[in-house]
């Protein structure tokens, strides 16, 4: 399994190290998806005829279409906060991660899915990008942050900022 980001394999299997997106990559990540959502607007209004006065309209839909809920458990054992998240859906290759103190956010090339014939069921293939946002129960130091991908979960494990 190859990846676009640092990463080392630790053992047995398909357990991937990530390195987490903090501080200027972290800006850089956040701007490519603001980026990503702006064209995805565009097409929505290009798909509209070219008519003007829904920009927010498009905008709106862009993100409901790229932001997705996926299942997380987050655990607090009063040091460290603990964050698994299904990712199947997304194509591992593309995988990028980031984390703020109150905020780990997943971002990459969704999977396409096929439809009853084998063709893609997406309504619109060539724009497959998945942004997933799970708020943390309290603050986190990035620093020493670890993400580690197992197969479809991704867990991501940080100390909590002291009060």
């Amino acid at each position: 399994m190859q990846h676009n980001h640092k990463g080392s394999r630790s053992g047995s299997g398909d357990t991937v190290s990530l390195t987490l997106k903090v501080g200027t990559d972290l800006a850089d990540l956040t701007e490519q998806i603001q980026q990503d959502i702006g064209h995805r607007a565009y097409e929505i209004f290009e798909q509209r005829g070219y008519t003007h006065g829904d920009d927010l309209s498009d905008w709106f839909q862009a993100e409901k279409e790229i932001v997705q809920s996926m299942h997380s458990d987050v655990k607090d054992n009063g040091k460290q906060i603990s964050v698994r998240v299904d990712i199947s859906c997304f194509d591992p290759t593309s995988l990028q991660v980031g984390l703020y103190p109150r905020r780990l956010i997943i971002w990459g090339k969704r999977l396409a899915t096929s439809g009853r014939n084998g063709d893609s069921a997406d309504p619109d293939p060539k724009y497959l990008l998945t942004l997933s946002l799970v708020d943390l129960p309290t603050d986190v130091d990035m620093r020493n942050a670890k993400a580690v991908v197992n197969g479809t979960e991704i867990e991501v494990i940080a100390e909590k900022t002291p009060i």
